[in-house]
């Protein structure tokens, strides 16, 4: 294998299907300029998108813990962790071409964001605890075998991401105090053991032939 090549298969080391990684290219470069101040901002004190990444991150677990306190702030904080993740790939792009490494950063945030919030779901009864373990063991799993199957130049054409969904969920119950999150997690949640189980035998096949 070429160097150019490795250096190909590296890029595309993340979890994302190739339209969707064209896509979000897209996106990013929209946000570049709906973001400029912010974007602008961040470059003139050094602030780098790993960083936008992490902040996100730690106010997303902030949210979780708020869950048990005051749920109002916790819905809020959660929404200001969603923009923030909305603004890292733009500043990511204004910054420097965008690079592997930020990718995975910016995935394991989302990840970390996603499992604390579902563990304070199911903790304070908001989540059916068998649903939401499927939702929370099987989320990581579909991320880790679209990045495997990405790896072995063999990517899904589509990953379901449907954190946005169980979000909405969460602030319907805040705003009107109705709890769906059942009804909305639980086919998320047969959806994502279905992804799984396919990319599972689909790798242990590609990985025998």
């Amino acid at each position: 294998m070429t160097e150019q090549n490795m250096k190909q298969k590296t890029e595309c080391a993340d979890c994302w299907s190739p339209s969707e990684r064209k896509m979000k290219g897209f996106f990013e470069t929209i946000k570049k300029y709906l973001f400029w101040p912010i974007v602008k901002t961040c470059a003139k004190f050094g602030i780098t998108a790993n960083m936008v990444s992490y902040v996100s991150a730690a106010i997303g677990i902030a949210s979780a813990v708020y869950v048990w306190y005051d749920m109002k702030i916790s819905a809020i904080l959660l929404l200001i962790s969603l923009l923030l993740d909305g603004v890292d790939g733009a500043v990511a792009r204004d910054q420097n071409p965008p690079k592997l490494p930020g990718s995975i950063t910016d995935c394991f945030c989302d990840q970390l964001v996603i499992s604390s919030t579902t563990i304070a779901f199911i903790a304070t009864g908001l989540l059916d605890p068998v649903i939401g373990g499927l939702y929370l063991v099987g989320y990581p799993l579909l991320i880790t075998f679209s990045i495997l199957k990405n790896i072995i130049n063999k990517p899904n054409i589509y990953v379901f991401r449907p954190r946005i969904i169980v979000y909405i969920g969460f602030w319907i119950f805040v705003i009107f105090g109705k709890n769906y999150m059942d009804y909305i997690v639980l086919p998320i949640s047969i959806i994502i053991l279905l992804y799984v189980i396919y990319d599972f035998y689909s790798l242990r096949k590609t990985l025998y032939e």
